[in-house]
């Protein structure tokens, strides 16, 4: 009798989740419209980034809907995600979360409880470290032999892309300077190629695209050396097209062997390894799962999608790092861990300031 009572229990719940299933093709949008929110404003990489990725969402969303882009910006990038967590979502905007994650990896609380958020998925393009090319530095060992002080570029201190680097130069007992409040990458470059700085990061896929332009006007990428900032980790090989490049981690043990043991080494690899959490894709705690799971399909397929392909070949573009939803929600749960490791943090404190 209590095995017949099982099957039947077993059997109800099966019908109803089927009765119940919505199909990827099932999923209807109003108006045929969806949004895109960067928590940057115009003139920002995470802008830009999102405008270019638009269309090849709209391709694989079902139904083909039309991808807005809004920015909402303020706050530090938090202003978003608060409105993200107010909202009531329906399953029709998704929220560009650009380097909040970051910055909990440095080792602060997480900016808002984005823990709650409803993840999507999230990834990053590799940075590129770029010089006034009248400095003469062609690879990391010019960076540290370098007579002069060396002016940085950078949104903030501790941002994601000028981090690892800084933190090399902490571990060379290098004192360059850093100079920040420029709005997006986009100006730091504009501020190498006018003289005011020596060195920015700068999105590789930004970079490619308008590298001819930039080398003219006197910018050149330290990539042939390997000063190039994989998003995957530490120890992934990134290629970029006509390029011969190792990974930032190969470059920092060929330059400089006698710093892996040191605290900035065990910082920087923890930086790296959370790199692809640098655009990570968010929505309302209140999103219908079935909405959810179809934006989750979506983002994985635009970057596998024939077009997005061949958007890479035609601006020589690296293949960008990217991670599911499911491995966002294992990343955000720990991501905690470097509030309380101590190695980590003496290296955060001055990552923090605006002098080494």
């Amino acid at each position: 009798m209590l095995k017949n009572k099982m099957i039947h229990v077993i059997l109800t719940v099966f019908f109803v989740g089927l009765f119940h299933s919505t199909s990827f093709a099932d999923v209807k949008f109003k108006d045929n419209v969806v949004r895109l929110s960067p928590n940057f404003g115009t003139g920002s990489s995470t802008e830009a980034t999102t405008r270019i990725l638009a269309p090849f969402l709209s391709e694989s969303l079902p139904g083909n809907p039309k991808v807005i882009v809004e920015p909402i910006e303020g706050g530090g990038g938090t202003k978003l995600a608060r409105n993200l967590l107010k909202e009531r979502g329906d399953g029709h905007r998704a929220g560009v979360l650009a380097i909040l994650h970051i910055t909990a990896s440095l080792g602060r609380p997480m900016p808002i409880a984005l823990n709650k958020l409803k993840n999507v998925g999230s990834f990053a393009f590799p940075t590129i470290i770029m010089v006034r090319k009248n400095l003469g530095l062609n690879d990391l060992q010019d960076v540290i032999n370098y007579k002069k002080e060396i002016i940085i570029a950078a949104s903030k201190p501790n941002a994601p892309g000028v981090s690892p680097l800084r933190t090399w130069l902490i571990a060379n007992n290098v004192n360059h300077r850093i100079v920040t409040g420029y709005a997006g990458q986009p100006a730091c470059v504009a501020a190498l190629q006018a003289g005011e700085v020596d060195v920015t990061p700068l999105n590789a896929q930004l970079f490619m695209p308008m590298r001819k332009t930039y080398e003219e006007n006197g910018a050149i990428p330290l990539v042939q050396n390997g000063l190039l900032n994989p998003a995957g980790g530490p120890d992934l090989k990134v290629d970029i097209p006509g390029k011969s490049v190792m990974s930032i981690d190969e470059s920092w043990k060929k330059f400089t062997p006698g710093t892996v043991d040191s605290n900035e080494y065990t910082t920087f690899r923890f930086i790296q390894k959370s790199f692809p959490m640098v655009m990570h894709w968010a929505m309302s705690p209140d999103t219908p799962d079935e909405y959810l799971q179809v934006w989750r399909k979506s983002f994985l397929a635009l970057f596998k999608s024939d077009g997005f392909k061949k958007y890479l070949e035609k601006t020589n573009s690296p293949t960008p790092v990217v991670i599911s939803g499911e491995q966002v929600d294992e990343t955000v749960k720990s991501l905690d861990q470097a509030k309380n490791d101590k190695a980590i943090q003496s290296v955060v404190k001055r990552l923090k300031k605006k002098t080494l």
